[in-house]
């Protein structure tokens, strides 16, 4: 009988609307085990070292990022550092195929890191630095596809409404002539590039800028305070979209002199910012961003670090802080993850069956096995401990046990995080068809707490021969 084992478990991502609430961070890939960022004051749980840029670190991260129910990354975009982000987007594909449902993916252009290394500002009145403003979202996506190769890999770009989303830091002392740059000027660059390849690049654009920065771009569609707030939570407004940034702390003394500090005091600024949001905000809150997932050298990060920390690399820097009053390296992804549940209408507990094989004949009294792969899609992780398992109701049950719990050999990254969203889990079940003959059929599904269902269920007939 065919397992999962060798067989593709890619499924659609998921679209966004305008008003839906979206969790989303910034993410960097400038890192190799000896070089980019290196002088951040909160080193990693697994080691600075080990931040390699390779593929199979990002699977890591990603699942990390997984774990703290972030809806949305939006993906540094610059001139350097390039196989890393192939690399991360190698890894996307890699976890999409073994059935987890990943972050979304959208560009975060990065004028300042491009441009204002050369020596004169990119005018955009001209036709030349239209092609290479817009050449440099159409170089992302050209990577990601290269190594996404499969029919639902768009789906996994972010999209709000349908329209691809650009995110942009930036732009008004390094784009001369701005106003002369237009939405048109971009979407008729990424159709005829992509268009005739994927549709997505046929229904426009959606487009995220800096706030507190101007002028800015005329056609944006949302703004963010991105690495400009140096506050634990502010709060910017555009076109009726409120988008609040929240951040557990920042620290640059190890890079910069003097520097600034604000300190972390153990997550608790952190924790207060998303109880202010979530309960008195709420519901005038459509988007949260986090800064960031690992932007290193100024601290502002929510990865997995060592709480034993910091690392004072500098004389200079008099200060201390705290990572975790718990002394717990996740303690900004569990704080994200909790908020997240609340903040984003989710359901606590569902779930999609990705793939199954059953027998359809067997004989009475005949041993048989068949494979399922559940995804969870709820904000809940799954804890053998909370009593979740996957089983039958109805006839089925005929055929021996019931119900099949989760595996505590299938938690990842934390061991006390339990399944979190987006993770797939396989259960092999192993069937006893009854001494009688007849036709049985059964309905499997998740379950918690012993009997009661949810998620995606699976009706599954069994025909038994004498």
């Amino acid at each position: 009988m065919p397992t999962s084992d060798h067989i593709p478990l890619f499924a659609a991502g998921h679209r966004f609307a305008r008003w839906d609430p979206i969790v989303s961070t910034s993410l960097f890939h400038w890192f190799t085990s000896t070089g980019g960022n290196l002088s951040g004051h909160w080193p990693p749980l697994e080691g600075r070292q080990a931040w390699t840029g390779e593929k199979a670190w990002w699977v890591s991260q990603i699942k990390q990022i997984m774990m703290a129910n972030i809806d949305v990354v939006y993906v540094h975009l610059i001139e350097r550092f390039e196989e890393q982000r192939i690399n991360f987007f190698a890894a996307l594909s890699e976890l999409r195929s073994l059935g987890y449902d990943v972050p979304k993916i959208a560009p975060f252009l990065d004028p300042f890191g491009i441009w204002a290394l050369k020596e004169a500002r990119l005018d955009v009145a001209k036709k030349g630095g239209k092609d290479e403003f817009v050449g440099q979202y159409l170089r992302f996506f050209e990577q990601y596809f290269a190594v996404n190769t499969d029919a639902l890999a768009e789906t996994y770009l972010a999209q709000i409404d349908g329209r691809l989303v650009l995110v942009t830091w930036w732009v008004y002392t390094i784009l001369q002539n701005q106003d002369a740059l237009s939405r048109r000027d971009i979407e008729e660059r990424l159709m005829q590039a992509l268009g005739d390849r994927r549709p997505a690049f046929r229904r426009g654009t959606y487009i995220v800028t800096t706030a507190l920065i101007d002028p800015d771009l005329s056609f944006s569609d949302e703004r963010a305070v991105f690495f400009s707030g140096y506050t634990y939570c502010i709060q910017s407004v555009h076109n009726g979209i409120y988008v609040h940034h929240l951040q557990p702390g920042y620290w640059d003394q190890n890079l910069r002199r003097p520097g600034y500090h604000m300190p972390r005091h153990g997550g608790r600024p952190y924790k207060a910012a998303w109880d202010y949001v979530l309960y008195q905000c709420m519901p005038h809150v459509h988007r949260i961003y986090i800064e960031s997932w690992n932007e290193y050298d100024e601290g502002s990060g929510i990865y997995a670090a060592d709480p034993n920390g910091p690392l004072i690399m500098s004389a200079e820097a008099r200060q201390r802080d705290c990572w975790s009053d718990n002394n717990d390296s996740f303690e900004y992804i569990r704080t994200t993850a909790a908020g997240a549940s609340v903040f984003n209408r989710r359901p606590q507990y569902d779930a999609r069956i990705l793939y199954h094989a059953f027998p359809k004949v067997v004989r009475c009294g005949e041993r048989a096995e068949a494979v399922v792969v559940v995804q969870n899609r709820g904000n809940i992780a799954w804890k053998r401990s909370d009593d979740i398992s996957f089983g039958v109701k109805g006839a089925g049950a005929d055929f021996g046990k019931p119900q099949y719990p989760v595996s505590d050999a299938d938690v990842e990254i934390d061991p006390n995080g339990g399944i979190f969203r987006g993770a797939p889990v396989r259960f092999t079940i192993q069937l006893q068809a009854p001494p009688r003959a007849g036709r049985f059929t059964g309905t499997w599904s998740m379950l918690r707490d012993g009997n009661t269902a949810f998620g995606e269920e699976l009706e599954i007939s069994i025909d038994v021969l004498n």
